[in-house]
């Protein structure tokens, strides 16, 4: 949904604060048959006043995805996405930069007899040009799930993720920190678990837990519990 008056773009001076969201998809079978493909385009703007000027970002999407099921038991899935990236600060240069980015991901996933759930994923995403120069930064990732259902008293789901950074640029910027989420050259480890349980007749609790081991810091574990009463 576009709300920006006629003539104005979220970089036009007279405009002060904005919010666009802009998003169009086309799909052939998206959730039944055994082939669905869907292409989807989306663009985010969002700009706000601060003491010292304008900030705004704008990034534009394009995304293409696939999926086959060879059987009841097997399914498919191919993602491709391609789009840009542009962030600009009146005040703060760190915080202007932009750049193009391409990403592809596989999955395979296999449904269990106990209606539970195993994923293999793939993914390559490369980033390049403008504030990156003629560097490109390629993220490899191989990723694990696993989803066991417990019938009507929850699930159990696990991840374990892997993922080898190259990134020839400081990270220590705003740039680094909107491409990398966290991660760091070399090779990263990610792995996370989480149980759902229905203790009593209303009461329901959840149990998670992640942990990383990031180049360059300490391993790091969280753990999180919750229970809720289901009036």
């Amino acid at each position: 949904l576009s709300l920006l008056p006629a003539g104005l773009a979220i970089e036009d001076a007279r405009l002060i604060s904005a919010q666009n969201l802009q998003r169009h998809t086309l799909f052939f079978n998206r959730y039944g048959g055994k082939v669905g493909i869907d292409y989807t385009w989306q663009q985010n703007a969002d700009k706000f006043l601060i003491a010292n000027g304008n900030d705004w970002k704008i990034q534009e999407r394009h995304l293409l995805s696939l999926r086959i099921n060879p059987g009841k038991q097997w399914q498919w899935n191919q993602f491709l996405e391609s789009g840009t990236q542009l962030s600009h600060s009146d005040f703060n240069a760190v915080n202007r930069y932009d750049y193009r980015f391409w990403k592809s991901e596989t999955r395979l996933s296999l449904i269990t007899a106990g209606q539970g759930r195993i994923s293999l994923q793939g993914r390559l995403n490369r980033f390049y040009e403008g504030s990156l120069g003629h560097s490109a930064v390629t993220i490899h990732e191989l990723q694990a799930e696993n989803q066991t259902s417990l019938g009507k008293r929850g699930f159990i789901e696990t991840q374990l993720t892997w993922s080898n950074v190259r990134f020839p640029a400081p990270s220590n910027t705003a740039l680094a920190y909107d491409i990398l989420q966290g991660l760091q050259s070399g090779s990263n480890f990610r792995w996370a678990a989480s149980l759902r349980i229905k203790a009593a007749e209303r009461i329901q609790a959840d149990f998670s837990y992640e942990g990383r081991r990031i180049p360059g810091t300490p391993v790091v574990h969280q753990l999180r519990a919750e229970a809720r009463y289901l009036f």
